[in-house]
């Protein structure tokens, strides 16, 4: 069952608050997964039109786009509601998911899509199995396991 979403829960670290083990190997259905979410991206209205869908098992569970606008789901001091967020939200139960994250520059190239440190403690709170996710390289995207994920305690 998922744990109800609170933003004062979880504290807005910087992005190096954490680290992983990356991997740039990717199926050819993490890369169709990983289109789509960039196709959807393409409907933000953010700056950086960002994107994220869950998927477990082949089957889409949840998808959304970050939202310019405040709502009780945008961090402090945010000015969208992430779509990773928004995705795990969707779904009525994220556990075990695949999280496939697309961001999209002015021009429609991809951009790093990492996700933030309030989002990565979201996701490890809801059992998200891997993230896929976009680089500045359109042809190496990047992906990791949840279970790689530390927490740099020097920074903490």
């Amino acid at each position: 069952m998922s744990t109800a979403y609170s933003p004062q829960a979880f504290i807005d670290y910087p992005y190096d608050a954490y680290s992983y083990e990356p991997f740039t190997d990717l199926s050819n259905k993490d890369k169709s997964f990983l289109s789509a979410a960039a196709k959807l991206a393409q409907t933000s209205d953010n700056r950086f039109k960002m994107a994220c869908i869950a998927v477990r098992g082949g089957s889409v569970l949840g998808a959304d786009i970050n939202v310019t606008k405040l709502h009780p789901t945008t961090p402090p001091n945010r000015f969208s509601t992430h779509a990773e967020i928004g995705a795990i939200n969707s779904c009525s139960d994220p556990s075990g998911a695949t999280l496939y994250i697309a961001r999209l520059k002015l021009d429609s190239s991809t951009a790093i899509a990492r996700p933030c440190s309030w989002c990565m403690q979201y996701m490890l709170s809801q059992n998200i199995y891997r993230v896929v996710y976009t680089t500045d390289n359109y042809f190496i995207p990047e992906h990791f396991y949840l279970s790689t994920v530390y927490w740099n305690t020097n920074i903490l």
